[in-house]
């Protein structure tokens, strides 16, 4: 068994029991107690346990292996779903990338690519792409997160706010098989309600099953429906209640509004029309 199988083997089981012992471990993974301690010295120089007598106990942390020690599981299967993905991307497309050891094969996979944008919140994928002349990388900023090199939070959300991409490719921990219809469901709806926009790509680009993909784009625009509506109440409710206080005010507001909902359309159909990439 090789060494990252075997830490994140033993990272579960700190998950799950709060503490591992040598002697089952050395018997569950087939290796001799020599190779378990070696392991668990090893994790408890990158502080992700601590060392006890016969074992060791878990620290208080998220247990999650490292990206660096993920790169050699599953390495072919890796590669194939990277060819294949490459095979979807056509020249000038912006093309985003999440963190993770498949996504990273994605971005290898693209490299011969020409006229290409990269859009990335992971610093592996980023270090990899700045060299090649032939791609204009973007890099969100953001608070790295040391397990997957990725940028994360309210700053790297901020700095996407204003892109638009013509294909997504996402890291996943696990698909759900069996009522993947109602997650895929659930996901669309939320992101209807909370962004109104953009999902309906990374569905498609994702080759989901005509009925899962019609489902969810129908649950996403129903999202999207709700979310509209429930703006629409909640502006009427407030204008409503500020005639009622003062006529004059609240007549020269409500004018206000349809002005920037008039400039705020007229932005967008610029932008989808005349600016599709948004970079």
């Amino acid at each position: 068994m090789r060494q990252a199988e075997r830490l994140e083997t033993i990272l579960e089981w700190l998950s799950g029991n709060g503490s591992v012992n040598v002697a089952d471990i050395s018997d569950e993974l087939g290796v001799s107690a020599a190779t378990v301690r070696r392991d668990l010295d090893f994790l408890e120089r990158q502080r992700l346990l601590a060392r006890t007598h016969g074992g060791a106990v878990a620290q208080g942390v998220l247990y999650e292996l490292p990206l660096r020690y993920k790169g050699g599981r599953h390495k072919e299967e890796k590669l194939r779903i990277a060819r294949e993905a490459a095979t979807r991307v056509a020249a000038g497309h912006a093309v985003g990338l999440t963190g993770g050891t498949t996504t990273t094969e994605v971005a290898r996979a693209l490299v011969d690519h020409q006229r290409l944008t990269l859009v990335t919140n992971a610093l592996n994928i980023a270090s990899e792409m700045a060299v090649r002349p032939n791609l204009k990388l973007v890099v969100t900023g953001g608070v790295a997160r040391s397990e997957s090199y990725e940028l994360v939070g309210p700053i790297a959300e901020a700095s996407l706010a204003g892109l638009n991409l013509d294909i997504v490719f996402v890291g996943a921990d696990n698909l759900v098989r069996g009522g993947g219809r109602d997650v895929r469901a659930l996901i669309a709806l939320t992101f209807g309600l909370v962004h109104g926009f953009g999902f309906a790509n990374v569905l498609r680009e994702f080759g989901l099953p005509r009925e899962a993909l019609g489902w969810s784009l129908f649950s996403f625009n129903v999202g999207v429906e709700i979310g509209q509506l429930f703006i629409v109440l909640l502006v009427a409710t407030a204008l409503a209640l500020l005639r009622r206080w003062n006529a004059t005010v609240g007549a020269r507001v409500a004018f206000a509004g349809s002005l920037v909902v008039i400039a705020a359309g007229t932005y967008w159909f610029v932008q989808r029309v005349f600016f599709p990439t948004g970079i």
